[in-house]
């Protein structure tokens, strides 16, 4: 890291701690916690041996070897926040997900909490390929359930599924309970109603509802036309699975909701993958050769 880049980084860090950051005006003397926004674009420490300044949720450093295109870089679960008092001082922190590579195939995944100006008080690790199932603020402790690797796991697949808890305590977040929850598999995905957000990771937003939901391997949802069940079968690997023909009602609501609705009932009938990235449900469809996902949020 450049002489520059860390000046410029201390800097950030103090006025931060001495409140030079802007606060918001929740009331009542509260300062607001900081959004998702403002975080993503401030200085994050814990990932490497020195904070990095994020923009737009990312950071890249320089590569390793000069010309060369591995390098260190980390970033945020994008929209990920969660708001709750962690410290019982009456004010809300924020609570992201964050992740670092150092150009390897690991990605090593983190919790972050944020005072307002934004300003890092603790980052906590959760481990190397780490899913993040979701997470909350609850009587004062941060509760996260993840997907995280049994003793037999190989590095790329976690199957042990989990909760484990952080208090922030003189601004480092000590880890505490870790209860193990069970093994992945279907039965994962169920009591929740997901929504369609992209048909790619990163790729644009879905303008029309779709939604997701498994019961058991019955699989229900509303496409931007219809409403459509299936069933699903597991496969090889606990995150594996194949579905049924699709049954769908016969309403037309137009050219484009049409179109989508037809794309994703074709992407839906190919998927045979599931995985959490950032509290989000990734599945992947298509040919083995040409692997393509679908994204979707509670």
């Amino acid at each position: 890291m450049t002489k520059r880049r860390t000046a410029v980084l201390a800097t950030s860090l103090l006025l931060g701690a001495c409140g030079g950051g802007a606060t918001g005006d929740a009331g009542a003397g509260r300062a607001a916690a900081p959004r998702y926004e403002d975080i993503a674009n401030a200085a994050i420490g814990g990932l490497f041996d020195e904070p990095v300044l994020l923009a737009e949720g990312r950071w890249e450093g320089e590569p390793f070897v000069a010309g060369g295109a591995s390098r260190p870089s980390a970033g945020l679960a994008p929209g990920f926040v969660r708001h709750g008092d962690l410290d019982g001082d009456g004010d809300d922190e924020a609570v992201v997900l964050a992740w670092s590579s150092s150009g390897g195939s690991g990605t090593f995944n983190y919790v972050a909490a944020f005072d307002s100006g934004p300003v890092n008080v603790a980052t906590a690790p959760l481990g190397d390929r780490v899913q993040v199932v979701d997470a909350r603020i609850e009587d004062g402790r941060l509760l996260v359930d993840v997907v995280q690797h049994d003793d037999d796991d190989s590095a790329c697949c976690p199957t042990q599924t989990a909760r484990r808890s952080w208090r922030l305590a003189e601004h480092r977040l000590v880890e505490e309970d870790a209860s193990v929850t069970g093994s992945l598999s279907i039965a994962t995905l169920g009591g929740v109603d997901w929504r369609l957000a992209a048909m790619a990771m990163g790729g644009a937003a879905v303008e029309h509802s779709v939604t997701l939901s498994f019961d058991g391997n019955r699989v229900t949802g509303q496409g931007p036309c219809n409403r459509y069940f299936t069933q699903v079968v597991p496969g090889k690997g606990p995150a594996d699975f194949s579905v049924e023909k699709i049954g769908a009602t016969s309403m037309y609501c137009g050219e484009d909701a049409q179109a989508l609705e037809d794309a994703y009932f074709d992407a839906l009938a190919s998927s045979r993958h599931f995985a959490f990235v950032g509290g989000r449900l990734l599945l992947t469809y298509g040919a083995d050769d040409e692997p393509k996902t679908m994204l979707f949020e509670r």
